[in-house]
């Protein structure tokens, strides 16, 4: 996310711009498999508190699921 300051009268007020990168994420989230709550994130039955976890031990388990079934 990028944080980019707005002239709000005379105060700056700083608002939120959706990106690529929040599209990126979630489509990174579809391919895992992977559930975002309000404060967390869910994969398989475990929850984590940053998105960066839940992806490692996605790509984790995948990669052990593809390796026994070859």
């Amino acid at each position: 996310m990028i944080i980019t300051p707005v002239p709000d009268g005379d105060r700056t007020r700083e608002t939120v711009q959706s990106t690529d990168a929040a599209a990126d994420e979630r489509c990174l989230m579809a391919e895992l498999a992977i559930i975002r709550g309000v404060r967390h994130y869910f994969y398989d039955g475990y929850r984590y508190d940053r998105l960066s976890d839940a992806v490692a031990y996605a790509q984790l388990a995948q990669g052990r699921t593809r390796r026994s079934s070859s």
